[in-house]
């Protein structure tokens, strides 16, 4: 009896030791942990609109027809914390008083705004102190689209300078109102794949701008940080090309 009142207590104590085998094993724990602060990414606008009245086919404010001229000015500014990529497109909306060159007119409820062909109205957008500046790097596509790359808590000033065509500006747009204005959409310039998928663009699509002197050829190359963004190494590269060119 006694026997069997050992057995069965030495069973017992193999299936407690069973059950509870996982605290049998010499165990520790540690876990660490990493705060992160994400950027931002905020584009700002200043621009002073003017009161354009009575404007004709041919008008232009470039300083180029006329030392009278004067271009309109605004302000870009990345008042984010991440370098910027931003393109920079016309959108010109015109909303027409008449149908067609005779002058038939359109009914008052039916004068909505739309997109003005291209060649009624050209714009030139460029930075006021030329393209020098180390915290602003700018491009162009096939398109003539303009992109900026623009540094954090930077800003650029701007001129814009407009001309009406003359021939393609028949009388249908007498008395027309136009809205003129730059389109800006921008992502972060820091992180390869971004452009891609926000603008479709790629920087091998893409030109820099420089300032030229007046045979044409690149002046005032762009220095840069140790800490490339993917359009500073870019730029970098494009500036050695042409610097061997020569």
């Amino acid at each position: 009896m006694k026997k069997n009142k050992k057995i069965i207590a030495l069973a017992a104590m193999v299936v407690m030791l069973t059950a509870g085998g996982t605290y049998a094993w010499f165990t520790s724990e540690a876990n660490f942990e990493q705060a992160i602060s994400m950027g931002s990414l905020k584009i700002e606008t200043n621009y002073k609109a003017k009161t354009l009245k009575n404007i004709e086919p041919g008008e232009t404010n470039d300083p180029e027809d006329n030392d009278s001229n004067k271009p309109l000015q605004g302000t870009i500014k990345n008042s984010g914390s991440l370098w910027s990529i931003m393109r920079l497109e016309r959108d010109v909306q015109v909303k027409l008083k008449y149908s067609d060159n005779n002058l038939t007119p359109i009914e008052e409820a039916d004068q909505k705004f739309s997109a003005a062909p291209k060649e009624i109205m050209s714009f030139k957008f460029a930075p006021t102190n030329g393209y020098e500046s180390d915290n602003d790097f700018w491009f162009k596509d096939g398109q003539d689209r303009i992109y900026l790359v623009l540094a954090p808590s930077k800003s650029v000033k701007f001129d814009l300078v407009y001309k009406i065509d003359g021939p393609n500006t028949g009388n249908m747009y007498q008395l027309a109102d136009i809205n003129a204005g730059m389109k800006i959409q921008a992502t972060q310039d820091s992180v390869a794949g971004a452009m891609e998928e926000v603008l479709g663009v790629s920087f091998d699509e893409l030109e820099p701008i420089f300032n030229e002197d007046e045979e044409g050829n690149a002046t005032g190359m762009q220095t840069f940080s140790v800490n490339l963004t993917p359009a500073q190494r870019y730029l970098m590269e494009k500036q050695a090309e042409l610097a061997a060119f020569k």
